[in-house]
């Protein structure tokens, strides 16, 4: 079943998450990245690909 929440004050825990003990350690964590991180790391797989074609295709124009 897919929950979604649209306001902050609610907490959702997942079964390890249940378990732990709660810290202030973790409830004052820093911003890490989010969506411009994962947007970071799918440009850097795209260069990867996109030089990996470039390297096929100088490799072909050399066998051909």
């Amino acid at each position: 079943m897919a929950t979604q929440i649209f306001d902050s004050k609610n907490t959702v825990l997942l079964e390890p998450q249940a378990h732990q003990e709660n810290s202030p350690r973790h409830s004052n964590h820093l911003f890490d990245g989010g969506a411009f991180r994962g947007f970071f790391y799918v440009m850097l797989f795209n260069l990867f690909l996109a030089l990996i074609g470039a390297g096929l295709w100088e490799l072909w124009r050399l066998v051909r």
